[in-house]
C-alpha cells in the first residue's frame, strides 16, 4: 500500500517538474550560498548585540560605582577631604575591579567640599564613550539624628 502510495507520488513529480526530483537535495548549490549568506548575517547580530549587551553591563557597573563612590564619601562626617577622596576612591576600586567586560580604564574625577561629593568617571569603549556624572550632599550626622527625632515625634502624635 505504502509502495504504491510512493509510486503515485513519484510520478506526480515527474509529471510537474519533468524529472525525477529527490526531496532535500539541490544540485545546483544556491542552498548552500543562501545559508551562508543568512548565517553570516544572523552571525553578525549576535556579535553586534553581544557588544551592545557589553557596552550596557560596563555602563551600569560604572554607574554604581559612581553612586558607592558618593555614598561612602558624603557619610563621612569630618571635614578631611583626603580621607573622602580615599574612601570614594575605595567604593569605586571595589565596584570595578574586574568586573568590566570591554573596559580597559576608568578615568575618575572626584571632588569634595563641606557641603556636596561630586564624582565623574568616564571610560571609552571600542567606538563609545561612557560618562557617568553623580552628586550627593554631605551627610550631617547630628542634623540626620534631629531629624529622626522629629518624624518620630510626628508619628506618635498621628497615631
Amino acid at each position: 500500500m505504502t509502495n504504491e502510495l510512493f509510486v503515485d507520488v513519484e510520478l506526480k513529480m515527474e509529471k510537474m517538474f519533468g524529472k525525477k526530483r529527490v526531496f532535500f537535495i539541490d544540485e545546483r548549490g544556491s542552498a548552500t550560498v543562501e545559508a551562508t549568506v543568512v548565517v553570516s548575517f544572523f552571525l553578525m547580530i549576535l556579535l553586534l548585540i553581544l557588544r551592545v549587551s557589553f557596552f550596557l553591563y560596563d555602563g551600569c557597573r560604572l554607574e554604581r560605582a559612581a553612586n558607592v563612590a558618593c555614598l561612602r564619601a558624603s557619610q563621612l562626617p569630618w571635614d578631611n577631604n583626603d580621607l573622602r577622596f580615599q574612601k570614594a576612591e575605595d567604593g569605586i576600586v571595589d565596584i570595578v575591579s574586574g568586573s568590566l567586560l570591554g573596559v580597559q580604564e576608568v578615568e575618575q574625577d572626584i571632588a569634595a567640599n563641606k557641603n556636596q561629593v561630586k564624582v565623574v568617571l568616564s571610560a571609552s569603549y571600542q567606538w563609545w564613550t561612557i560618562n557617568i556624572y553623580k552628586e550627593k550632599k554631605v551627610l550631617n550626622p547630628v542634623q540626620f539624628v534631629r531629624d529622626c527625632k522629629k518624624t518620630k515625634g510626628v508619628m506618635q502624635n498621628v497615631e
